[in-house]
């Protein structure tokens, strides 16, 4: 059966969110299955509980582009399931990423010297600091 949808983004979509923000930003590539629908319900929850438009610093990678920025070798970047989010202006980071838990995140990196709040969709919970 053919896919009836011209963009592979369109089955996986989110309130907020389209396609050009959540794409590689080196790209504009997308995995098979486009954006987890888990990360994008985090995703749309989560803008609903802050004030402001949120700031995505990447999404989705393709593997040149996650090489580029020395990503994990099996980055749940390339699967669709992670995000980095910009931390709100009027936000610290430890408040921010704990919003992001009670919003559904799994997996929570908080990258200190980028201000950034990775998060992932990885089937348990996990906390980490850089």
């Amino acid at each position: 059966m053919r896919n009836v949808f011209p963009y592979k983004f369109k089955m996986n979509s989110s309130r907020f969110f389209d396609e050009e923000v959540l794409a590689c930003p080196h790209c504009g590539w997308q995995p098979d299955n486009g954006i987890s629908r888990k990360l994008l319900r985090f995703l749309d929850k989560l803008q609903k509980q802050i004030d402001e438009p949120l700031s995505i610093a990447c999404c989705a990678r393709c593997e040149e582009y996650n090489d580029l920025v020395h990503g994990y070798e099996d980055s749940y970047h390339i699967k669709g399931k992670a995000v980095d989010i910009n931390v709100p202006d009027d936000m610290y980071i430890d408040e921010f990423a704990d919003i992001c838990e009670e919003c559904g995140a799994e997996g929570i990196v908080l990258k200190y010297d980028e201000n950034i709040v990775h998060v992932d969709m990885r089937g348990q919970k996990k906390r980490y600091e850089e």
